[in-house]
This record gives structure tokens, C-alpha cells and sequence, in this order.
């Protein structure tokens, strides 16, 4: 399967998700797809970890990331 393919897989298994910290957040969205297309789990220490959006942040701060871009730039 070609990743576009793979992309459109993942887009339409995901679609009507409802968006909840810790389970379908903007980051472990990405990090799924990730997971999804290359068997690499780049959130395995965030999963589980938090439920809010402040939950989320000091997980972050807690490895001295400051955003959401900065989970993937490290990994």
C-alpha cells in the first residue's frame, strides 16, 4: 500500500473520532499516523499519561519540551 493509500486509511478510520486529551489529541493524531505508517510509536511515553490539556502540557515540560512540534523534532 502506497502512503497516500495508507493516508486515506487512516483519515477515514479516524474521521468521526471525537477529539479527547490523551486519547485523540492534536499530538497522539500525528503520533498514530506515525505508528500507523511506520510501526514506530514516537508518543509510547506520552499514551496513557494525561487526560486534560494541562495534563498534556506538564508531560511535555516533564521531558523539557515546550510544544507539540518538539515531540516529533526530538524523535
Amino acid at each position: 500500500m502506497n502512503v497516500a493509500a495508507k493516508l486515506a486509511a487512516f483519515i477515514t478510520n479516524r474521521n468521526c473520532e471525537p477529539f479527547k486529551w490523551g486519547k485523540n489529541d492534536c499530538c497522539l493524531l500525528v503520533a498514530d499516523w506515525v505508528l500507523f505508517a511506520t510501526g514506530s510509536d514516537v508518543a509510547a511515553d506520552f499514551r496513557g499519561k494525561y487526560r486534560t490539556e494541562t495534563g498534556a502540557f506538564k508531560q511535555l515540560f516533564k521531558r523539557g519540551l515546550n510544544d507539540v512540534q518538539s515531540v516529533f523534532k526530538e524523535r
